[in-house]
């Protein structure tokens, strides 16, 4: 038995290219998710790795990216060609999805794919009869920041054909009423290989992730300057919607800095020579039921401490090993970050130890992965 394993995920190297101007660009969150899983997975079962690869113009200046092959750690990418014309997405995309899967899949191997990408998704869920089928679904598709109603609606018609799902939470599942196997999962951890030293910016305070004004980055930054510590630095990653507003700030304050769309290597390297990682997203009810914060399980692999805003599923998961905001407003937010500015190190270290110890115990890579094996050996 081997795994077939469809999503949107690439080579690394492609995805995270450095800061460019288009506002459009990716969020890294899936590609990461998808990375870690299969990685996880291929230590325990082989792998085969379909992809159908973004065609964004973060990524490439291309208006089509032909079918390749490569081999990245051990697994082989099939890469399915996509194309920004209509025609090829509505007649042949899906028909090519299959026919790449066709060649590498056997009677007794397994599917899995990403339920939040439409043509996956439409491409399988009514096929490949003779094999087992498991839908992996991250997120409601109405939480999307692309797509809109109508890709969610259509992709939740699909979803009532769905026999086998692994989901991130037990709200998820409800999207698949007429599943007869179901697993939760919560998210996976990632490996960090590095720890705490200083660098260039330290001491600092970091955030990476999807940088929108709802997900309270703006409002981080102005508590960020409202702080009385000249020394202390505010260090940004990631894209999105406020990546002017993180230049401009850059530019204007010294003790700003934004970096753009980095690499998850360096990440990981700047989460765990941080002296807190911070979470300032503003949590809703809708939102808190679909979506494990996938940030925060990154960051617990750094044995440094997080701050985040409050929300039913963080506290369940990581309970006190976290410092809380008691808001996500801009007092809250300050009040927060002035607390553990005046925390002593040795406290800082040992909540950051005791994070990753916790997240650890259920989320590491190979425990996911034997719950997942488990799962589908049932």
């Amino acid at each position: 038995m081997k795994i077939v394993y469809l999503s949107t995920c690439i080579n690394p190297k492609y995805f995270f290219q450095g800061d460019k101007p288009d506002k459009k660009a990716l969020n890294p969150s899936g590609q990461n998710f998808h990375w870690n899983l299969m990685h996880a997975l291929k230590e325990i079962v082989p792998i085969e790795a379909v992809s159908v690869p973004p065609l964004s113009p973060y990524l490439t200046n291309k208006k089509e990216i032909e079918a390749h092959e490569e081999k990245v750690d051990d697994i082989t990418f099939h890469y399915v060609k996509v194309s920004y014309s209509k025609t090829y997405k509505f007649f042949k995309l899906r028909k090519n999805i299959r026919k790449t899967i066709k060649k590498v899949i056997e009677p007794d191997d397994i599917i899995i794919y990403d339920g939040l990408n439409r043509p996956a998704t439409f491409a399988v869920t009514n096929y490949f009869r003779k094999n087992r089928k498991v839908m992996l679904l991250t997120d409601d598709p109405s939480n999307l920041t692309y797509g809109g109603k109508r890709y969610a609606r259509s992709l939740k018609n699909k979803y009532l054909y769905v026999r086998n799902v692994i989901a991130l939470t037990d709200n998820l599942l409800k999207l698949t009423p007429f599943a007869k196997r179901k697993l939760v999962i919560e998210g996976i951890m990632s490996e960090n290989p590095y720890t705490y030293e200083p660098n260039q910016y330290s001491p600092y305070i970091f955030l990476g992730g999807a940088l929108f004004h709802r997900y309270g980055v703006d409002t981080l930054v102005n508590a960020f300057l409202e702080l009385n510590h000249p020394n202390l630095n505010l260090v940004i990653a990631g894209q999105g919607d406020l990546v002017n507003n993180m230049r401009a700030y850059s530019t204007k304050y010294h003790h700003i800095h934004f970096l753009g769309l980095i690499n998850h290597d360096y990440s990981l390297k700047l989460e765990a020579g941080a002296l807190f990682n911070v979470n300032p997203r503003p949590l809703y009810e809708h939102v808190d039921k679909s979506s494990v914060p996938s940030k925060v399980i990154e960051c617990a692999s750094a044995n440094r401490p997080l701050i985040t805003t409050k929300s039913p599923i963080i506290t369940q998961l990581f309970q006190n090993h976290l410092y809380y905001f008691e808001g996500d407003d801009l007092m809250s937010i300050k009040n927060g970050l002035e607390k553990l500015v005046n925390t002593s190190e040795t406290e800082l270290e040992n909540k950051g130890k005791e994070l990753k110890k916790a997240v650890e115990s259920r989320l590491s890579p190979h425990k996911v992965a034997t719950k997942i094996l488990d799962f589908l050996r049932q």
